[in-house]
């Protein structure tokens, strides 16, 4: 396992004390590591909202102009959400 050396402030250095000293971690080390999991699930799901995101933007493009008017569209928005939410 790699090992190397961080600089921290005064702030994150106190709050791995204080997980350790809860009993919650048993080192720095494991504190740091379930810190760097949280970080990257976090940015997986970043990365696959934006995907989501992008893949509808790309399918409403290629869905073509809709002869729908705007209040068409609300109308059909607002029966969706009442027929979901009672």
């Amino acid at each position: 396992m790699a090992q190397c050396n961080v600089n921290l402030p005064d702030e994150m250095e106190q709050f791995i004390v204080d997980q350790i000293s809860s009993g919650q971690f048993s080192s720095v080390s494991d504190v740091v590591r379930a810190a760097l999991r949280s970080l990257q699930r976090e940015q997986e799901e970043h990365v696959a909202k934006i995907e989501a995101v992008r893949s509808a933007l790309d399918s409403g493009a290629k869905s073509g102009v809709s002869d729908k008017t705007l209040e068409d569209i609300w109308q059909s928005a607002e029966q969706r959400y009442l027929a979901n939410n009672g």
